[in-house]
Order: structure tokens, then sequence, then C-alpha cells
């Protein structure tokens, strides 16, 4: 068998048991059935950026597992009936919660590993004949839930509770003896020495890594008595916060990459007709065709994008408790006096230019945080002209184009921005009269709200909020590997889906 794909193989037999070791880069449950042609005593598992689904490897009659530098420890230990000790050590970038479930053999667990973060409290469930949970290392504060049919264990502030004690070396640093304390550096250092192997190499690790960084770098430096130590553990404490709290384009650029064509949602995107009674008034209200003028549709839409801007004054706290139309919305805003945020001015100039017959919706922007409050609004409209979806931002009343002076696509400034290639603003563009901050418009204020994208598949008046016709549905546009958060409703990778031309 060709095991190029696997960093190491070793295999043999100690004292009358096979063991196996397995060291390998990517989906390791996926061809560990294939490589294993007997039942094994002890399995190995070593050196693994990302382990998930252990449990479909069928490793039945496994009396020991042993997990070693594994960086994300994904969908724990479930129904391995045989197992009778786990052991998880050197150094973790995150556990699952769900570390055991369902082994009924099961009767000791050793957690001797520096683990980064961890979602929640570890749990050890319904394992009947579990008698000893072991934990050393430098381990996040969160508590040991150990439960079965009759009993449940929460460890108390002591961390020693029953039968299973939860030893943190981090709070208890100092009333170790001299030879623990040697093991616990030597064992910092090695994982010092780990993230200097494995950060930049996969997005997910380096969140779990930047999570725990700065908590184990201010443990390295209470041990070692040195604050020069683990220098680029600091760093990427400091980077990772600095960038949770202010997020910019290096997130966007640790994004996944789009799947077009995979799997694609079956809701189709539409249109309301600009024969529409509501858009036939607002074209004779607000003299939409005279504002929009003459010439190409990606002109128009500019004009009309620049009226928006003009009209109605931004403050991102106010949102008018009126109807999601046009009418309402500037009644509430520009004609008396008062400011809306970037969803008003968003949800305005996408049905002005619906109004003059633009197919045009508005995109909901979030960043990588999974924070309902943090996103900007922006708007897609079709140039039939430009055979594209063109980029429209009344908050600021601009557009994007290149250096050849072509205008963007909010797909195009996306992968522009991940690869650094250079975009300006329109020279009009500017913030309530103020130009000084579109300076880092791209990179600190937009980058950040096109990791994940929000639309709906009908864009007409009121497309959300209180209304007397049906709505349509939200589709997220997610980086591969990423359908999980509070917004992320009827996700898709598909980009080519998200972004086709209307019909």
């Amino acid at each position: 068998m060709n095991n190029k794909k696997f960093k190491y193989i070793d295999q043999e037999v100690i004292h009358g048991r096979k063991k196996i070791k397995i060291g390998y880069r990517r989906n390791i449950a996926r061809e560990f059935e294939k490589l294993r042609k007997s039942t094994y005593d002890t399995v190995i598992f070593e050196d693994i950026p990302v382990l998930r689904n252990i449990n479909t490897c069928l490793i039945d009659g496994v009396k020991t597992l042993v997990l070693k530098d594994i960086g994300i420890l994904d969908n724990g230990i479930f129904a391995m009936n045989d197992l009778e000790t786990l052991i998880i050590c050197g150094t973790v970038g995150r556990m699952c919660p769900w570390v055991a479930s369902y082994c009924d053999n099961l009767r000791t667990i050793i957690i001797d590993a520096n683990v980064f973060s961890c979602d929640s409290y570890l749990i050890f469930d319904h394992c009947p004949n579990l008698a000893h949970v072991i934990v050393r290392g430098a381990f996040p504060d969160n508590l040991i839930h150990v439960t079965d049919n009759t009993r449940t264990y929460f460890d108390d502030e002591t961390r020693h509770v029953s039968k299973f004690p939860f030893v943190n070396y981090r709070n208890s640093f100092d009333s170790l003896s001299y030879k623990q304390k040697e093991r616990v550096r030597e064992q910092l250092q090695l994982s010092s020495k780990w993230v200097t192997r494995h950060y930049g190499r996969n997005h997910e690790l380096d969140d779990a890594i930047g999570a725990g960084a700065s908590d184990m770098w201010n443990f390295i430096a209470d041990a070692f008595g040195s604050w020069s130590r683990a220098y680029k553990m600091r760093k990427i404490g400091w980077e990772y916060n600095d960038e949770r709290d202010r997020p910019s384009v290096k997130s966007l650029k640790r994004s996944g990459e789009y799947t077009p064509g995979e799997n694609p949602l079956e809701f189709s995107f539409g249109y309301a007709p600009e024969w529409n009674g509501v858009f036939q008034r607002n074209r004779r209200i607000f003299h939409l065709r005279k504002i929009a003028g003459k010439g190409p549709d990606f002109v128009r839409m500019m004009r009309l994008c620049r009226w928006i801007h003009e009209i109605i004054r931004h403050d991102g706290k106010s949102v008018p408790h009126v109807y999601y139309n046009l009418r309402c919305l500037l009644n509430a805003t520009a004609l008396s006096g008062n400011p809306g945020n970037c969803f008003v001015m968003a949800m305005c100039l996408s049905e002005a230019l619906l109004s003059v017959g633009i197919k045009a919706k508005y995109i909901k922007g979030y960043s990588l945080r999974d924070d309902l409050t943090k996103y900007h609004v922006y708007v897609a409209a079709w140039s039939r002209n430009l055979k594209k979806w063109v980029f429209l931002d009344p908050t600021y009343g601009a557009w994007v184009k290149d250096i050849n002076g072509m205008i963007l696509s909010p797909a195009e400034i996306r992968y522009n921005l991940i690869h650094d290639i250079p975009m300006h603003l329109n020279p009009e563009a500017d913030y309530n009269g103020n130009r000084d901050s579109i300076k880092t418009y791209l990179t600190h204020y937009l980058a950040p709200y096109m990791y994940y994208m929000v639309a709906n598949t009908y864009s007409q008046d009121e497309t959300e909020g209180d209304t007397h016709h049906p709505q349509g549905l939200w589709v997220t546009l997610v980086p591969a590997g990423e359908k999980s958060g509070h917004f992320i409703t009827n996700p898709t990778s598909d980009d080519e889906y998200f972004w086709q031309p209307p019909q």
C-alpha cells in the first residue's frame, strides 16, 4: 500500500500486544480503516492539526487510545466499548466539550496536555466504570463534568472533588516541587516549539492558538520568571486580541475558499419588476428617473448612490420605527432632518434602483466574530452594460475601481483584498462630509464585513420587517467549512450561486 500521504507509520509488538502509531496531516479518519488490517491494542494519533470524526475509524478492540499533539480535537470519543484508557498529552490547540461518552469499559482518562482553548467545561458522559480522571499541565480554567445515569459530579472552586481531581498548574505552580516545576517548564517549551511549527498553516487552528496564546504566555513568563520568553506566542496573543476587537483584512485573509458548483441551494433569486405600483409611486414622488439621469446603467446607479448618501446623514444607531420602504424611510430621515444607519441607507438605495429598473439587493456583511450587532450593509446592483454586479456603499457614497478604472463587484473586491491587489475609491467618497476616513476604508472598515455576506432571495420594497406581502428567504455566503453562527441561515459556499445574474 502506498503510504506517502502519512507523515509516519510505526507498527510494533510490545509484550505480546500490538501497537500502532500514526501521524497524518489530512483526513486520518477516512484512511485509518484502509491502513488497519487487524485489531491493535494501543493506537496513537500524533501531530495531527485537525482530528475529526474519530469514531468513524471503526477501532473496536482498542484498549488504549493516545492522542498526542493534536491541533483541533473535535467530536470526542463515543461508544468505544473496548476502550479502557484514554490519554491526551502533548499540546492541544482546542478540545471539544464532549471528551468521552458511552464507553462502557473506560476506567482511566489522563489529560496531560497544555491546552490553549476549549469551548466549555469538559464532559465525560455515561462511562459507568470510570474510576480515574487525571488532569495535568496548563489547562484553561474550566469545570470538569462527569455524569452517568445516577450520579453527577462537578468540580468546585478548590478543583478537588471526589475521585475526579482537577489540577491546574497555572494556579498552583508555586506549590509544586522543584522536580515538578522543571517538568512543567519542559512541557511549556515543547508547546512553544509546537506553536512555531503549526501557526499560520490552518486558520481554524490559528484561532484556537490565538484564543489561548496570551494566557499561555503569561504562564510561561511566570514559570520561567522572564517576560522575554516565548516572544512569538506573546505576539500571537496580542495580534489575536487586537484583531478580535478591531477586525481588519487579516481576518478576511484567513477565510477558506469558496466551492463553486458544490451543493447549491434550491432557492432562486428574484427581483420585483419596475412596473410594481410602489415603484411607480417612488418614481413620481422622488423624481428618480431625473436623479438617475441618462447614460450607461452603472453611471445611473452611481448617481442614485450619491443622492442617498447626500440626503441621509449616517448614524450607526439610528433605525426609525417605520415600514422598511423608500417612502417611509426617507420621510423619517432625510425629510425630517434625522439620520439613519447603513441598513436604512442601503435599503433606500436598493429600492430606488429597483424603481428605475436596475436589479439590486442589499447585502448584510458580517465579520468573523459571531456578533449580531457588528455588521455593515451595502448594495449590489446588476449592470447589464458591464454584465456583472456592481458594489455600492451609500454610507460613504462610494464604489470601488481597479488600477485600470474598472468598477468592481463585491466578489472582485473581496478577492483583491485577500490577494493585496490595488484598488481605489471614487474621489467623491466621504463619511458625513469627512474624507479622512476613506484612507483605511477598504482594509479596516469594509474588509471585515465581507467575511460572511447575507442576501434575500427576493428583493422588493419592504424586503424585511412588517409588511403585507410574502417575503423571501435569507441566504448566507460563507467560506468553506464555516456554516455555524447566530446570523447564518441557509449557508452556501457556492459563490457562483450567490452571485448568479438576474433572470
